[in-house]
């Protein structure tokens, strides 16, 4: 018994019928590619602004009320410690402040530094340290096209927009000193 081969046109439809179902995956396969791309631009730009606005607050948190200066694109404010230690009092019952804390942003990036007092005190009297357009601090945002600071009283806010590849995202944040009590 002879074997029967395929004919012309059983060999066309065949390949038809695959380079039609090669072609619904290539589809698929770049759909998924292309969100899972902006999905990851989107977190990108969301993680730059939480994680700058959770810095500011813990920080501002721990400042002295009434202390807050914005001088251009610096933000500057006493505090009591780095985050890392508990707020140290004086014989009198007053906080000791130990250093100053700030937040530059220029070309898109907002920078942290903070300078020690050179001598810490519940009333210290060390001016506003100038921050040196070539000194760097620590990098806390990047692809942030805006971020501002308003101060009304000793309530802080700030408003930040950031950018990833064309997807943004957005972050406003409203904090009080958490030494701070209304009258």
């Amino acid at each position: 018994m002879r074997g029967r081969g395929f004919t012309l046109a059983e060999v066309l439809v065949g390949s038809t019928l695959s380079l039609l179902l090669l072609g619904l995956a290539v589809t698929v396969w770049t759909l998924a590619s292309s969100g899972w791309k902006k999905t990851y631009r989107l977190q990108t730009a969301q993680d730059s602004t939480l994680v700058t606005a959770t810095r500011i607050r813990d920080d501002y948190r721990r400042s002295k009320p009434q202390s807050a200066r914005v001088d251009g694109p610096v933000l500057s404010f006493l505090a009591f410690d780095d985050g890392k230690a508990q707020p140290a009092w004086d014989s009198t019952g007053a906080v000791v402040w130990k250093c100053w804390v700030q937040y530059r942003w220029q070309n898109q990036v907002l920078e942290r530094r903070q300078v020690d007092l050179a001598s810490p005190g519940s009333e210290p009297s060390e001016p506003v340290p100038a921050w040196p357009d070539d000194k760097k601090g620590h990098l806390l945002g990047r692809d942030l096209k805006n971020c501002s600071w308003t101060l009304a009283g000793v309530l802080l806010e700030v408003s930040m927009d950031s950018e990833f590849e064309k997807v943004g995202s957005a972050s406003r944040l409203r904090v009080l000193p958490a030494l701070y009590q209304p009258d």
